[in-house]
Formats: C-alpha cells, structure tokens, sequence
C-alpha cells in the first residue's frame, strides 16, 4: 500500500528529526583534535599540514614526510594471539 508506506516514511522522517542535534552540538561532542587510538587513520585531520601515519602519536609534518610501513595482517594476528597467550597465562 503506496500511501501507508508514504505515511510510515513521512513519520520516521519527523522522528528523526526530533531526535537530531543541533550542527553546533554534533560537532562539539564528536570532533577530536586527534584520530582516536583505536584508529589507524593515515593522512591529515584537523591540521593540514600534520599528517598521521596509524596512530596519534605517530605524525609528522607537511614538507617532512617519511616512509611509512604496514604490518603484516599475518603479523598482526600472531601478535594479538600473543598477547592472549599472555593474558591466559598470567590467570593462573
């Protein structure tokens, strides 16, 4: 039925709305000045000559860029799997 569906969308449509922030709210609560840590961003964020390079601590700057090498997926697998050797480990 064309008309419930347009009435249940037209609905959904204005509870969204009463469930939205404002822009000015949104960006206060959700911007950082930094990538998160759980984050591997690669390039810029806030600044744009500062470029990440997979996590916040490691950045450097526009004119000063460097190599930048991914890990192994392999590698760091068998590094979690480690860590939770380890973790199991020091339980008992």
């Amino acid at each position: 039925d064309s008309e419930k569906t347009e009435e249940a969308r037209r609905k959904e449509r204005e509870d969204r709305k009463k469930r939205g922030i404002a822009y000015q709210e949104f960006v206060k609560n959700w911007v950082t000045d930094t990538p998160p840590a759980n984050l591997p961003f690669y390039g810029s964020w806030k600044e744009k000559n500062v470029i990440y390079a997979g996590s916040p601590d490691n950045y450097m700057t526009e004119g000063n860029l460097k190599a930048v090498w991914l890990p192994n997926p392999k590698d760091v697998r068998i590094a979690e799997l480690e860590t939770e050797l380890k973790e199991l480990g020091d339980k008992r």
